[in-house]
């Protein structure tokens, strides 16, 4: 059996590379989104500890809090991620047995 491997990893390849490029930009998206949100939110917390307009105690216990928002967005993140990765690596070995009952046998 004669097989165009180089034809069946080109399809592999265009079967998964879409997916995993559309993966990177919507992680750059939302680490974007993520920073910028907390960018905004920690300065606020750290100018109002500067002002003394909440306690170190107070300080403390938001920052555990922002941290555990952040951890639970993360997680989140990793989920989808997960979920989009096994898409993709579903539809990109999908076209393998395809490929390979379309190729001709030839002896």
């Amino acid at each position: 059996m004669n097989m165009d491997v180089a034809t069946l990893l080109s399809n592999f390849h265009e079967s998964i590379s879409a997916p995993l490029q559309d993966i990177t930009n919507a992680l750059g998206e939302s680490v974007q989104q993520i920073d910028s949100r907390y960018q905004s939110s920690l300065a606020e917390l750290a100018n109002a500890r500067a002002l003394g307009e909440i306690s170190p105690a107070e300080f403390d216990i938001e920052l555990a809090r922002e941290k555990m928002v952040l951890e639970a967005q993360l997680i989140s993140q990793e989920i989808m991620i997960k979920s989009a990765l096994q898409t993709a690596i579903d539809t990109a070995f999908s076209t393998l047995p395809v490929s390979v009952a379309a190729d001709p046998v030839t002896t």
